[in-house]
């Protein structure tokens, strides 16, 4: 619902600037160009959480910067890096959250990509990977009780 928000009020900010721009006779910023420095600002956020990655040894920060990490690759349309960084956070701790969240999509994208390709193997090897989370999500619901 955040997020929802956030971006409603950012096209609403946009919209505004907009009209503003064109009332004064100012270049307006293209969603393009947006595009290009959101994604400079994500790629170094992400560096950034590299770096502090190699420096924490705490395992809940760890978590914590896997999860976000993990969030800004898929964002920047990275899965492989972004099921790789949430994987290593499920390593630490299996559970409910950002972490499985994330993989439960990218696995699914990943085999529906595998799916159009009609790539046999693929196809197993994401069905393999979702089985393993449901099978995860089990070991979870158990432990809680």
């Amino acid at each position: 619902m955040r997020l929802f928000r956030r971006n409603r009020k950012q096209a609403e900010h946009r919209s505004t600037a907009s009209a503003d721009a064109v009332e004064t006779g100012e270049a307006v910023e293209t969603p393009a160009a947006q595009t290009a420095s959101d994604q400079k600002a994500l790629r170094e956020r992400a560096a950034a959480l590299t770096v502090q990655l190699e420096e924490q040894a705490d395992p809940e920060a760890r978590i914590k910067l896997l999860n976000e990490l993990g969030g800004l690759q898929q964002e920047l349309g990275d899965a492989t890096a972004a099921i790789d960084s949430y994987e290593a956070s499920m390593a630490i701790r299996e559970q409910f959250g950002p972490a499985y969240n994330g993989l439960l999509t990218l696995y699914n994208d990943q085999l529906r990509q595998a799916a159009r390709a009609r790539d046999d193997a693929a196809i197993q090897q994401w069905t393999v990977k979702l089985d393993e989370l449901t099978a995860l999500s089990k070991r979870v619901m158990r432990s809680q009780f």
